[in-house]
């Protein structure tokens, strides 16, 4: 089956989220209805073969990374789920890998990695991940985003807004922090280089900036379709796919297809 977009959640019939004004500052009003993207639509991934193929890029080599998006992961997905990757999770030649793990031992994993280089035994690389609760991610809307900065050896992820603490012990942050590096592995959203693994659910609105957001603007951006970033938030930001009609980057020059 074909990615196909606004399937499911229906283009232009995504729910409204509750917006209350106070004092200039837009708030969401939980208690009104779910957190859901600003957006008229959605890619659909049936997690067996639909994927964006943006292709071989040096756009995201440097110090600093920030991704952005919101994803709902389809109830009674398993695996491993790539979200925005640019290689294989935690595999020598890989630049980056941005994935979720709904269930098993993995159980509510939002993980991020960077490469580790073919020669280990320097400490250069590493991988991350954060433990949330699957209430927060599976089957329903939430935004996901990672900030990454060799520059200040800094590493976050949020889901809605919210910094998650970084697992300690086995599987968190190891090895040195570097520059993104370069690749050959194509950019993706929905699927690695391991093309067994794919998406099984929905994304929208994904961002990427080669800076490091910092939490404020995490929070601002989350409610914002890209006509509603102010300048400050597009600083570096390189590519925005709305994925609400089709693969276009409707920001930079880094269009995907469809697959």
């Amino acid at each position: 089956m074909k990615l196909g977009l606004g399937n499911s959640t229906g283009k232009g019939n995504l729910p409204v989220a509750g917006i209350v004004t106070s004092n200039l500052k837009m708030l969401h009003k939980y208690e009104t209805g779910p957190v859901v993207p600003v957006s008229d639509g959605a890619a659909f991934f049936d997690g067996s073969d639909d994927y964006v193929e943006i292709g071989s890029t040096t756009a995201f080599n440097g110090p600093e990374l920030s991704i952005s998006a919101w994803i709902k992961v389809r109830n009674g997905s398993s695996g491993s789920l790539p979200l925005i990757a640019k290689g294989q999770y935690n595999v020598n030649g890989a630049a980056f890998n941005l994935k979720y793990y709904p269930e098993g031992a993995s159980n509510g994993r939002l993980s991020f990695s960077v490469e580790r280089d073919s020669d280990e035994s320097d400490g250069e690389g590493g991988f991350a991940y954060v433990n949330a609760l699957d209430t927060e991610v599976l089957g329903k809307w939430a935004h996901v985003a990672v900030v990454y900065s060799n520059t200040s050896d800094l590493i976050k992820i949020y889901i809605n807004g919210v910094s998650k603490t970084l697992s300690s012990g086995s599987g968190a942050w190891s090895g040195s922090f570097i520059d993104i590096p370069s690749s050959l592995s194509s950019l993706r959203i929905g699927r690695d280089d391991n093309a067994a693994i794919n998406m099984d659910g929905h994304i929208c609105n994904v961002g990427m900036w080669t800076r490091a957001l910092d939490q404020p603007e995490v929070k601002s951006i989350m409610w914002k379709s890209l006509d509603g970033l102010v300048d400050s938030e597009k600083r570096l930001l390189v590519s925005w796919w709305n994925l609400s009609a089709d693969a276009n980057d409707s920001y930079g020059s880094l269009n995907g297809t469809l697959t």
